[in-house]
């Protein structure tokens, strides 16, 4: 009813001029449908045609055509589309722009709070040297944590006062105070390390006239180089006794390549037999299974049990008897005349075992 009266009195004014019935009539409809559609906008409410209800999603526009610096040649923040109701006077419009001198004044308060000293209220992070924004509230936020915040806010109010229709700029106060609190930082650092160089200088060379102190001065000294000696003489140390591990490595392998194809070398224990003289395969099998060979020395596999088939070697070494035959036939095709043992390189008789 109130909202009748108002437009009742909008319409009978002494300000308008007599108007006949069907004209009013069609000026209180005019009003009411402005009303209506700036209540509509408020809510982001859309009716289709299909007649159903639709939220409007706000139109998220770039960083970089919203904001801009605050200097004389910032550009024109972008106008709002007006509701027919504001603009027939019937619901206050938002306000004007801010002007340059303004926006100094926002900035000031902004500096008395400290703003961009503290951290972002919406990520809860200092601002350091990312893009900043400052709003005509005076307060200030990350560039990218804004938009976020619009975006899926869906509606255009400062996230700490609830301030609509704001305008916003972008705001360097933050990374010079980033760029200001590194600088400190380094000059703390490097004036910190000069003046321990100084100091232990000072303390190694500089003698105490005190008795106890020159002791001590002395006994400091005295320990460092005792230390410094110790480490040398551990250094050369380590160094002969790396030659020598060295030779020794280089003795032992010309002897094996020496004594490597010798009588009675072979690994199983068991030496090579002479001619004409026969395998004693007992004292063979004996030493086999004293070794408890699980693996194949050729494919690397267990030798498994007595569904698979394995060869016996005069010298007590166990294999597949498939592995072995393939081990043959490589050997015959590299022109060696007689096979020797994978594993002690020395000549041998085999049966199943």
């Amino acid at each position: 009813r109130g909202l009748k009266v108002d437009i009742s009195e909008a319409l009978f004014s002494k300000a308008h001029r007599p108007l006949d019935m069907a004209a009013r009539e069609k000026s209180a409809s005019l009003m009411a449908a402005a009303m209506q559609d700036h209540f509509m906008r408020s809510l982001k409410v859309d009716i289709s045609a299909s007649g159903r209800i639709r939220t409007r999603k706000p139109k998220v526009k770039k960083q970089e055509e919203l904001c801009s610096l605050m200097d004389d040649k910032q550009d024109k923040a972008d106008k709002e589309d007006l509701s027919l109701a504001q603009k027939l006077g019937l619901v206050p419009a938002p306000p004007s722009k801010l002007t340059r001198e303004e926006w100094m004044s926002v900035a000031e308060r902004s500096r008395g709070r400290q703003d961009s000293c503290n951290d972002c209220a919406i990520c809860r992070e200092s601002f350091r040297a990312d893009a900043q924004v400052i709003l005509s509230c005076s307060h200030v936020f990350h560039q990218d944590c804004l938009a976020s915040f619009e975006r899926f806010a869906g509606a255009k109010s400062c996230p700490l006062c609830r301030m609509k229709n704001y305008e916003k700029r972008l705001f360097e106060d933050g990374r010079r105070n980033w760029e200001k609190v590194c600088a400190v930082k380094l000059q703390a650092v490097w004036r910190g390390h000069a003046g321990r160089k100084i100091f232990n200088h000072l303390v190694e060379t500089v003698v105490p006239t005190d008795p106890e102190k020159r002791r001590q001065f002395y006994y400091k000294r005295m320990e460092k180089l005792s230390a410094r000696l110790f480490s040398a003489l551990d250094a050369e140390r380590d160094q002969d006794l790396d030659d020598l591990f060295r030779e020794s490595e280089l003795a032992l392998q010309f002897s094996r390549g020496v004594f490597g194809h010798s009588a009675g070398a072979g690994c199983g224990g068991v030496g090579e037999r002479r001619r004409g003289e026969e395998v004693d395969w007992e004292m063979v099998e004996a030493r086999a299974l004293q070794r408890d060979e699980q693996d194949c020395a050729i494919c690397l596999c267990d030798l498994g049990g007595p569904s698979k088939k394995k060869v016996l070697t005069s010298c007590s070494h166990l294999f597949h008897a498939n592995c072995l035959e393939s081990f043959e036939r490589f050997s015959s095709a590299m022109a060696e005349v007689d096979s020797l043992c994978p594993c002690c390189r020395s000549k041998y008789e085999k049966r199943f075992y």
